[in-house]
C-alpha cells in the first residue's frame, strides 16, 4: 500500500502495516516512521484548517485576525527556528500574547510567506 506524504511522494508499506489494527507486524523502523509521519501531517493539517475557518471568519467580521506561530509555520514552510531569527532580525514584528500562544498578524504573515517581507518591521 501507499502513503501520499506532503511533499507528494509516497512510501511503500507492507499489506500487513497497511491495517491499522495489524501494527504489531510492521517489522521495519521506515514503515513505523512513515505511519507517524502521515498521522503528524495530518494532525497539522487539520489544526491549521481549523485555524483557517476562524481566521476567514473575523476577516469576514470586519476584524485583523492573527495567526499562531505554528500557522505561520505551516503557511510560509518554514520552521520555528527560523520564524523566531527572523522576529530577532525585525523581519517580522513582534508576536502578541494571546493566552500563553504567540500569534502574528494575518496580513504580515500572507506578506511574510510570499516572500515581500525583507526589511525592518515597524
Amino acid at each position: 500500500m501507499k502513503i501520499a506524504s506532503k511533499n507528494s511522494q509516497t512510501e511503500s508499506l507492507s499489506p500487513a502495516c497497511a491495517d491499522a489494527s495489524n501494527r504489531s507486524n510492521c517489522n521495519t523502523p521506515q514503515e513505523l516512521d512513515a505511519i507517524k509521519k502521515n498521522a503528524l501531517e495530518r494532525r497539522k493539517l487539520a489544526a491549521f484548517t481549523r485555524e483557517l475557518i476562524i481566521i476567514k471568519a473575523q476577516c469576514d467580521a470586519g476584524l485583523e485576525p492573527a495567526i499562531s506561530i505554528a500557522g505561520t509555520c505551516f503557511m510560509s514552510k518554514r520552521s520555528h527556528a527560523t520564524v523566531y531569527r527572523d522576529i530577532q532580525k525585525r523581519i517580522l514584528p513582534q508576536p502578541i500574547k494571546i493566552g500563553r500562544n504567540s500569534a502574528l498578524p494575518f496580513a504580515v504573515v500572507k506578506a511574510y510567506a510570499a516572500g515581500q517581507l525583507v526589511g525592518v518591521a515597524a
